[in-house]
Order: C-alpha cells, then structure tokens, then sequence
C-alpha cells in the first residue's frame, strides 16, 4: 500500500505538470487506484505500479519530445514557441498569463 501511495504521489504531479487542466486524465488515475488498492496477488500488485510508472514515463516523455520539436522550429510559428514558453514559465511560478481580447476572438 505504501509503495502504491508512492507511486500515486509520482504519477499525479507528472501530469498536473504536462497536462494542465485536464480534470479527466487525474479522475481516471484516482480511480484505477481506488479500485486496485487491495489487490492481493503481488505480483499483479506490482504489475500495474509498473504500468503507473510507464505512464508516467511516457507523459513526461510526450512533453519533452513536443518541447523539443518545439525548439527545433520544425513548422511552428516562432511566436507561438515564445508565447508557450512564457505561458510554462507563468505556470512554473504559479502565474497565469493574461488574454488579449483579440486573442478570444
């Protein structure tokens, strides 16, 4: 159970980081968690810690492949590069970045 919590604790902020505002990606961790927590067999017990770990693995791995995709400006306008990393630094403060009224537009 305590590796599970853990894990739990990896794989939460992983996504919160990469995928901001996505409420269903999180409901649905909390909830395979929620249903797999007594499972007995240890070795099934094990088996999905380590399908949470790969998930998490591969979040990470998505972000960083699309930020360097990003900086290689393969077909990316290069102020939409700028303001997406002004919009990761205001979010790694805790800021938001306001919208231009045109931008709602």
């Amino acid at each position: 159970m305590v590796r599970q919590i853990k894990q739990l604790d990896h794989l939460v902020p992983a996504q919160q980081k990469h995928e901001a505002g996505n409420k269903v990606w999180r409901t649905h961790v909390l909830e395979e968690f929620r249903r797999h927590r007594h499972i007995a067999d240890k070795a099934q017990a094990s088996a999905k810690l380590q399908e949470a770990r790969d998930y998490a693995f591969l979040v990470s791995s998505i972000q960083e492949h699309k930020e360097l995709l990003l900086s290689y400006n393969i077909g990316i306008d290069r102020e939409e590069v700028q303001r997406k990393s002004v919009e990761n630094i205001a979010r790694r403060v805790g800021l938001g970045v306001p919208t231009n009224f045109a931008d709602r537009l």
